[in-house]
């Protein structure tokens, strides 16, 4: 297991740049580098839940079990979760097309003069 903590505390370490990068991207509203940030960083994300979740088993088969020490690790991974579905959503929120655009365009299309004539 201790390999696999090792590999999880890069991946956090990789996260924190990325997710770093995506906020600065996300304030800036920086279009060129949003897109590669917000990939870079679910990449890495889904990288680490997988060892999260593996780590998460292995302690709980463990016959060691340490509750205090698994509930503070799990804890922190909620941490990192919680940081990944903020930045998630802040993103989806940045990029999803706006009510108001959409409802412009409906209003323009119905308002639009028929063109069809008939003699």
């Amino acid at each position: 297991m201790d390999s696999l903590k090792r590999k999880r505390t890069q991946q956090r370490r990789d996260f924190t740049i990325a997710a770093d990068a995506l906020t600065k991207a996300i304030e800036s509203k920086n279009i060129e580098v949003l897109d590669g940030a917000f990939s870079l960083l679910s990449e890495i994300a889904d990288n680490m839940l997988t060892i999260e979740s593996t780590i998460r088993d292995i302690w709980c088969e463990s016959e060691n079990f340490d509750e205090i020490a698994f509930q503070a690790d799990q804890d922190k991974a909620l941490e990192y979760r919680q940081r990944w579905l903020n930045l998630e959503n802040r993103y989806k929120n940045l990029t999803k097309p706006s009510l108001y655009k959409v409802n412009s365009i409906s209003s323009l299309r119905s308002t639009k003069p028929n063109m069809w004539f008939f003699a």
